[in-house]
């Protein structure tokens, strides 16, 4: 029988990996200096109707993009549904389309919900495979990528989530002297 804390831990290198991976993705592709130390902390998993529950208001008390990308073990599992971990990714809303062009994304004006929404599934895309690029290098098993769900304030239904994960990690970043964006990561025993 494995070690709790030693099932905490590993959630917690995974989680931060990730964090690595935006704060790579931010002064690379963008060349965004972080105005405050990232936020890092572990929540509770809220469930409902069998999904995870997210919400930008929670994480901003403002108006968020949400985009969120699931990972699985197999083809097989995937047609199912049976997720081993996901990536869910909020920008603020007042900052998104600053954000989002200062990291190269273009073919969107600042009013444009429904492009703005798209370009943040493709960020979020954009760093699960940057993500799961950074375990292979660590010898993590692979696993498959989702196309993103995505949603403002939230993912319509809620994100799929390993079961048996009661945890997950959320890492908050600071850009322009404000909260930005925040990224949440749960991740199944697969993992561990």
């Amino acid at each position: 029988m494995s070690d709790p804390k030693s099932k905490t831990s590993d959630q917690q290198v995974l989680a931060t990996a990730l964090m690595k991976c935006v704060e790579e993705t931010f002064t690379s592709k963008g060349n965004l200096a972080f105005s405050n130390t990232p936020e890092f902390k572990a929540r509770n998993i809220i469930e409902y109707d069998s999904k995870m529950q997210v919400s930008g208001l929670e994480k901003f008390n403002d108006p968020a993009y949400v985009a969120a990308v699931n990972f699985y073990l197999t083809e097989e599992l995937q047609k199912k549904r049976d997720t081993c971990g996901a990536i869910i990714a909020f920008v603020e809303e007042d900052s998104s389309s600053r954000l989002l062009k200062a990291l190269g994304y273009s073919g969107f004006k600042d009013e444009d919900e429904d492009l703005i929404m798209d370009k943040c599934g493709e960020f979020c895309s954009f760093l699960a495979e940057k993500f799961k690029e950074e375990l292979g290098k660590s010898g993590f098993k692979s696993f498959l990528l989702s196309a993103p769900v995505k949603g403002k304030n939230n993912v319509p239904g809620g994100v799929d989530f390993p079961y048996h994960q009661y945890t997950y990690h959320e890492a908050s970043f600071y850009v322009w002297k404000k909260k930005i964006f925040v990224v949440d990561i749960v991740m199944g025993p697969e993992f561990s």
